[in-house]
C-alpha cells in the first residue's frame, strides 16, 4: 500500500508545490508590506462586510490553496485509466480495499500538507498585522476537512462513473459546501448562531461529518473498483 499512496503523491508534487508557490508568494508579500504600513488606506487594516481585511484574505486564500491544489488528486484517477494501470494492479496480490485505501491516505497526505502550509504562512499574519490566531489555524483545518470530503466522494465516482462525471460531481460538492460555508459564517455575524455553536459545528461536527464520508466513501470505493476491472 504505501507503494500505492507513493505513486499518487509524486504524481501530483510538481503541481501541487507550482500551485502553492503561485498562490503564496505574493500573499507573504503582502502580509510583509502590510507590516510597514499602518495608514487606513491599507486594506489590510481596513474592514470588508465588517471583518478585518487581513482576516478576508486570508480566509480565501486558504480556501483556495487547499481546494485548488489538493485537486490535483483526481488527475492520478484518470492517469491510471489512460495507462492502464487501474486494470494492471487488479492483477497484482492487491485487494480492492487497499487500492481504494491508498487513494484514501494519498488523499490525506495532499491535503494534510497543504494544510500544514497554510498554517505556517498564516503565522505570519498573526505576528506582523496581529490577526487572531484562532481563526488563522481553524480556517485552513476546517477547509482541510471539507476538502477531505469532496475528494473522498469524488474519488468514489471517478472509479464508478469515468472523469467526466467526476469533475461535474466534484464542481458541484464544492459550489455546495463553499455555500454552506458562506451561510455559516454570515450567521455567525448577524449573531444567529452563538459563538459556542459555531466551535461545535466546526471542531465536532465537522470532523465527525468528515470521518464519516471517508469511511462510508472506502466501503462504496471497494466495490466500485472490484467493478471497475
Amino acid at each position: 500500500m504505501k507503494g500505492l499512496v507513493l505513486k499518487d503523491v509524486y504524481n501530483v508534487r510538481f503541481q501541487m508545490f507550482s500551485g502553492m508557490a503561485i498562490l503564496m508568494f505574493p500573499y507573504i508579500l503582502m502580509l510583509i508590506c502590510g507590516m510597514f504600513d499602518s495608514s487606513e488606506d491599507n486594506i489590510l487594516n481596513d474592514e470588508i462586510f465588517g471583518i478585518n481585511g487581513g482576516v478576508v484574505m486570508l480566509i480565501l486564500l486558504s480556501y483556495v490553496s487547499i481546494t485548488m491544489n489538493s485537486s490535483f488528486m483526481l488527475n492520478t484517477i484518470v492517469d491510471d485509466k489512460r495507462s492502464g494501470w487501474a486494470k494492471m494492479q487488479r492483477t497484482m496480490p492487491i485487494s480492492s480495499a487497499k487500492i481504494i485505501g491508498a487513494k484514501m491516505i494519498a488523499n490525506g497526505v495532499i491535503v494534510g500538507g497543504l494544510t500544514l502550509i497554510v498554517i505556517v504562512v498564516n503565522m505570519i499574519g498573526f505576528f506582523t498585522l496581529d490577526l487572531p490566531l484562532e481563526l488563522l489555524i481553524t480556517a485552513p483545518l476546517v477547509f482541510g476537512c471539507l476538502q477531505m470530503i469532496t475528494l473522498s466522494a469524488a474519488t468514489v465516482m471517478g472509479y464508478r462513473f469515468g472523469s467526466a462525471g467526476t469533475i461535474v460531481g466534484y464542481l458541484v460538492m464544492v459550489l455546495c459546501i463553499a455555500a454552506g460555508a458562506i451561510a455559516l459564517i454570515y450567521n455567525l455575524l448577524v449573531e444567529n448562531i452563538d459563538e459556542i455553536a459555531f466551535r461545535v459545528i466546526c471542531y465536532v461536527g465537522i470532523s465527525a461529518f468528515t470521518a464519516a464520508v471517508i469511511m462510508a466513501s472506502c466501503a462504496i470505493g471497494k466495490k466500485a473498483v472490484e467493478r471497475d476491472v
